[in-house]
């Protein structure tokens, strides 16, 4: 059974997808948190830069204070040396500033001459809520008409080291701050984004090495197996009829049914290995029996019957061939329950043996053997509609006998290499959707 499905492609696209979507989703998270803490630490810069200022007003007030003037007049004296300065520079200037005290007071306060000084007004009024300890802060940025902004607001000590008021004021960011806040950030993600995008596609190459290496492992065992099912199958047909062309037509039967059923793959591959196996048992039957050309007795059925629990034990040795336990224990149940070896009636019997019944027995009428002749189709169709509701599902059976014309000229004239041909696609198909979904 040559393989005839091309796993390498498979797995290079399959590999490729893969790993595409998963360097595409490290890259959002990974760039995603670089953006984060690039930000985070553009902002924290920023806000340093607020505080640098802010500094110089303390540091102002603080000498004043040494001095000996009054909280008042330390205030003004720092805020005048605040509005002296030069405030623009690479960072940014303060829009609006004022000092409060617990009293909610105004000791003094000094807009600059800032355009945005009516909404940092608007804004330091709003922070006058805020009130930190000595040795803490309050920062945050925020915009302020579109404009990135630090607003922060800075406990300041009186004459006894004790807090004596506040201070609240908007910090403008200048334009280059400003585009720091996103180009940092965007370095960082992309810088981050591009490491993966260059591991990925270093990575590839050995990934995809691997990955055909364990697909023709798969690929080869697969083969292995469907090759053994095949020999076993083989075996028993050689000793029961010279040929192997029930096996293969009485598998295409109930495939084709279970097609119009609607069963899932795995069903499909169930058949295939029930097809092959079904009466792999008959390996234990003597040949005076099995090979006989009369009528069996009654003693010589009940050893025959004895196939069906050969062949689970033969077949119960295979994990993998244990889903075909189904049809080996289950082909020769009846829908009344009058069948062997469990009697088990109607849905009880497994759907797959139900329909391997109607098919294995469709196929043994239209079959010749050492004990029989082949009946022509009108008698066979005859024989299983006599079995309706007693030996087969009734539901099954009337959909079976809708396809049954067609397949049955199709197959009938066929020899055994093209039976076994085209058996051959029906198992790729099934087995191969079986192994792209363990590869994939």
């Amino acid at each position: 059974m040559s393989r005839r499905y091309p796993l390498h492609q498979l797995v290079h696209r399959t590999l490729f997808r893969r790993l595409a979507v998963l360097a595409v989703l490290l890259a959002v998270v990974m760039g995603g948190a670089a953006f984060l803490h690039g930000r985070h630490q553009a902002q924290h810069r920023a806000v340093a830069q607020a505080h640098d200022r802010i500094a110089v007003i303390r540091a102002e007030y603080g000498q004043a204070i040494g001095e000996g003037l009054a909280p008042a007049a330390a205030f003004d004296a720092a805020m005048d040396v605040m509005m002296t300065m030069t405030f623009e520079n690479h960072s940014g200037r303060f829009a609006y500033a004022v000092f409060f005290d617990e009293s909610g007071d105004f000791y003094a306060f000094h807009p600059a001459n800032h355009p945005l000084a009516d909404a940092a007004a608007l804004a330091v009024g709003d922070n006058r809520s805020i009130r930190p300890g000595i040795g803490e802060a309050s920062a945050r940025v925020v915009r302020i008409e579109g404009h990135p902004t630090v607003q922060l607001v800075v406990p300041m000590a009186g004459i006894d080291g004790s807090l004596a008021a506040w201070v609240s004021g908007v910090f403008v960011l200048s334009d280059a701050a400003a585009s720091a806040l996103i180009r940092e950030p965007l370095i960082m993600a992309g810088g981050i984004m591009g490491v993966i995008a260059l591991t990925t596609l270093l990575l590839y190459p050995v990934i995809l090495r691997l990955a055909r290496r364990l697909a023709s492992y798969s690929g080869d065992l697969l083969e292995a197996n469907l090759e053994m099912m095949e020999v076993l199958g083989c075996a028993i047909a050689k000793r029961d009829s010279d040929t192997d062309a029930h096996n293969y037509r009485v598998t295409i039967y109930a495939v084709r049914l279970a097609e119009r059923e609607g069963l899932s793959p795995a069903t499909m591959q169930t058949l295939i290995k029930g097809g092959f196996l079904h009466d792999v048992g008959k390996i234990g039957i003597r040949d005076d029996i099995l090979l006989k050309p009369g009528k069996l007795t009654d003693a010589e059925y009940a050893v025959m019957k004895t196939h069906v629990e050969h062949g689970l034990d033969i077949v119960g040795r295979s994990r993998w061939l244990e889903d075909a336990l189904a049809i080996v224990g289950g082909h020769h149940e009846k829908y009344d329950g009058g069948g062997y070896p469990e009697r088990a009636p109607g849905d009880l019997i497994p759907i797959t043996a139900r329909i391997f019944a109607i098919a294995d027995v469709f196929d043994a009428l239209g079959s010749a053997r050492p004990y029989k002749d082949s009946l022509p189709y009108d008698r066979i169709v005859a024989i299983l509609e006599e079995g309706r509701g007693s030996h087969f599902d009734p539901a099954l059976l009337t959909s079976f006998l809708q396809i049954a014309p067609r397949l049955h000229a199709e197959l009938t004239p066929l020899a055994v290499e093209e039976l076994r041909e085209k058996l051959q696609d029906i198992t790729q198909r099934y087995f191969n959707a079986e192994l792209e979904r363990v590869l994939v």
